[in-house]
């Protein structure tokens, strides 16, 4: 009887406990959005309310946003470094190409959240401190969503190889991705160090609260070609059940639309609020990939409550079926 209590206890305070951490996961995202439409709601009622922008009312707005941003950053990166943290202690996360790519892909957005990092503490202060700084900055922003995206695609493929029954050998297909992995850190290195040149720097604006690419002719030849050379493929699959697969495609079409809006949503956006709105939601790129963890993958959300101590245990009772004769 004691045993079976103690089971149901057990079992009881596992469920509660994996609820919490759903919930808690939720609350994180649910918390990131809102967020987002607060600070747009005041800014919509800061513009109408001032039509000239006193400097103080723009003390105001760049302190309640800079602080935003420093909350986001706070949310989201003890989430991925736990997460990171459960992928490399675990070998049998390492085995797997799927997880090595996650692994790379939790490095890279604590790279690109530093950027974000730096962009609050300037909208606090109203300041860039130098221009070293804000290049810095940028540096972090732009090669970490190039890598992020990069990485993202990997992943895609490797859940699409899977859709397929596409086998390689363990040697190739390790070899394979591992040489893809190097490419992209090269490729992420690249534009880090691109970025550095003041004709392809990065600048904060304060006024907009947002990090603004160079418009010098090299800065404007570059975008021309990137606008001219822009490209767009619709993919249909079946619809599986790989929940990978599903959290790949969903980060990646959002990345996608951050960008695209960043780099052609001129028309639509022509106030302060929706560069800032659009400023938080990119922040909330950072915060995406572990609340996506968590929710889909059950295998990581297990570790995630075992590294807080929440374990599952079950008791099993046997019992002599006795029969009298």
């Amino acid at each position: 009887m004691e045993e079976q209590i103690t089971s149901v206890l057990g079992d009881l305070l596992y469920k509660l406990a994996k609820l919490s951490l759903l919930t808690f996961a939720r609350i994180v995202e649910l918390s990131i959005y809102l967020t987002s439409c607060v600070a747009g709601l005041i800014l919509f009622v800061v513009e109408v309310a001032c039509s000239r922008q006193t400097s103080i009312v723009m003390s105001y707005k760049n302190a309640v946003l800079g602080s935003i941003f420093l909350f986001v950053v706070l949310i989201c990166l003890p989430l991925h470094l736990v997460i990171f943290t459960v992928l490399m202690k675990k070998q049998e996360f390492q085995k797997l190409t799927a997880y090595r790519v996650m692994t790379h892909m939790s490095v890279l957005e604590c790279v690109y959240m530093t950027g974000h990092i730096l962009s609050g503490l300037m909208s606090i202060c109203e300041t860039s401190f130098s221009v070293h700084v804000e290049r810095i900055g940028g540096c972090f922003i732009s090669s970490g969503w190039v890598g992020i995206v990069a990485f993202t695609f990997i992943l895609s493929l490797n859940r699409f190889m899977v859709f397929a029954n596409i086998k390689l050998r363990p040697d190739h297909d390790y070899m394979f991705f591992t040489t893809f992995i190097t490419l992209i850190w090269l490729l992420t290195t690249v534009v880090f160090g691109l970025h550095l040149i003041p004709q392809m720097s990065f600048s904060y604006s304060v006024k907009l609260n947002a990090y603004i690419f160079a418009d010098g002719p090299v800065a404007r030849d570059v975008e021309h070609v990137m606008y001219r050379n822009q490209s767009s493929s619709v993919w249909k699959i079946r619809s599986g059940e790989i929940k990978l697969f599903v959290q790949s495609v969903i980060i990646f079409l959002y990345l996608s639309l951050i960008r695209c809006l960043w780099h052609f949503g001129k028309v639509l956006i022509t106030s302060d609020v929706g560069f800032t709105i659009l400023g938080i939601a990119t922040q909330a790129v950072g915060g995406l990939n572990p609340i996506l963890y968590l929710t889909f993958n059950k295998t990581i959300r297990k570790h995630v409550m075992d590294m807080f101590g929440v374990k599952r245990t079950a008791v099993q009772v046997i019992t002599d079926d006795m029969r009298t004769k």
